[in-house]
């Protein structure tokens, strides 16, 4: 009888601190529905969305840093290098609470190139 006792305290205890890791802050699990969003987004996030370049990614954060939150996708015109054309081409989704989200996936030309092939050598 003992026996049981421990090891249904055992999986207790395993069951409760896999909870503890899957909802940290930072996993897919904790952000909604595995959406990132603008206010929290990497540099390297979003550098991966369409019309990003790795500098304008790094001057995102840099200015939401120094500025604080985005309350509406049009607030990203503030940040230096960015136009509406950028803008428009990022595809921001909002939720009805105003949070902002990235797009889904890569770089818009990423799913049309072909994967590169191997030549045959002339050996």
């Amino acid at each position: 009888m003992q026996m049981r006792k421990g090891t249904y305290a055992v999986a207790m205890f395993v069951l409760i601190a896999a909870l503890f890791v899957m909802l940290r802050p930072g996993t897919a699990a904790a952000q909604a529905g595995g959406k990132v969003t603008l206010n929290k987004a990497s540099a390297a996030q979003l550098g991966k969305v369409p019309g990003v370049s790795s500098s304008l990614a790094k001057a995102i954060v840099d200015f939401r840093t120094k500025n604080g939150p985005f309350k509406k996708p049009d607030d990203l015109l503030k940040v230096p290098g960015m136009t509406k054309e950028i803008l428009k081409k990022m595809n921001l989704q909002t939720d009805a609470n105003g949070e902002i989200f990235l797009p889904a996936g890569g770089k818009a030309g990423d799913q049309d190139e072909e994967e590169p092939t191997l030549k045959p050598s002339k050996c």
